[in-house]
């Protein structure tokens, strides 16, 4: 079984949306999360909410 690997084209809008989602993310001033890690909590936090409703 092979490793899925998806590459993501980024528009402007898209990477603004990311780095708005890192600054929530960051633990702190000189953190700089990956985006999979930014695109994982963003994630969580969609389905969290969901099943919150």
């Amino acid at each position: 079984m092979g490793t899925d690997r998806t590459t993501l084209r980024l528009s402007d809008e898209r990477k603004q949306l990311l780095e708005d989602a890192a600054g929530i993310v960051v633990d702190g001033p000189e953190d700089d999360p990956p985006r999979s890690d930014v695109i994982d909590a963003a994630l969580t936090h969609l389905i969290e909410s969901e099943q919150n409703t």
